[in-house]
């Protein structure tokens, strides 16, 4: 039952990648791959964009707090200044040099905040422009998605049906066997069952010594071919 299996398996494998590679070759999955691709790009953008507007965004209200810290300290050290209370001239002129630096300081963040907020500006208005693009992108990868399968469904359901009975199968298979089996396909690009026929490996096409032959003629458990390690099986 398990050579049986295996060939069935095999057999149902090799179909399932005959119709995996048609689906691939349609134009319509091309098409999608590259719609995919140009949406997965604009993300991408659209992503790095808005990380950069945080960070801008973040800076201008650091500034403004600052701005704001710096006019509340003028008007506190002018209020001082004016307030009749301080007679002393040096003592009033530390205060003016402290009122005129903290002005200075302001002027130049506030100079900093204008171009931080023309930066945002235009990276906003990118922003918009990237957000229509991608909204296009969803529309065109989504209506290549529809037309990749409606011209592969029937294809698609035949690999459908093709791995409902791989499952089946699978079934009569024994973990280590199967192990082997998945391992073979990998490394024998995808054909790890061959039938004998006659004495020769249907894999490689090499003939097998006859005590080798004899012996899996003789019993029924998993061979494999001494020249290309692939499983053999009888024909039936």
């Amino acid at each position: 039952m398990t050579n049986i299996a295996l060939h069935e398996l095999q057999i149902i494998d090799s179909h399932i990648g005959r119709l995996e590679r048609e689906l691939t070759s349609l134009a319509e999955k091309r098409t999608l791959d590259l719609k995919l691709s140009e949406l997965g790009r604009l993300g991408k953008i659209s992503s790095d964009k808005a990380h950069l507007l945080n960070k801008e965004q973040a800076e201008q209200k650091a500034i403004e707090d600052k701005i704001n810290g710096l006019t509340n300290k003028v008007s506190r050290e002018e209020a001082r200044l004016y307030s009749g209370k301080i007679s002393n001239p040096k003592e009033l002129k530390g205060i003016e040099d402290e009122v005129k630096a903290l002005k200075s300081h302001r002027d130049r963040d506030e100079t900093k905040l204008l171009e931080i907020i023309e930066v945002i500006e235009e990276l906003s208005a990118e922003q918009a422009k990237l957000n229509e693009q991608l909204q296009t992108a969803r529309v065109e990868a989504d209506l290549a998605q529809a037309s990749y399968e409606r011209a592969g469904g029937d294809v698609d359901m035949q690999l459908r049906q093709a791995s409902a009975q791989r499952e089946e199968i699978l079934k009569a298979v024994a973990p280590d066997t199967l192990k082997l089996y998945d391992r073979l396909r990998h490394e024998k690009q995808g054909l790890a069952v061959a039938q004998l026929d006659g004495s020769t490996c249907g894999g490689c096409h090499m003939e097998l010594p006859a005590q080798e032959l004899g012996r899996i003629v003789a019993e029924e458990q998993v061979w494999r071919c001494p020249h290309c390690r692939r499983i053999l099986v009888r024909r039936v």
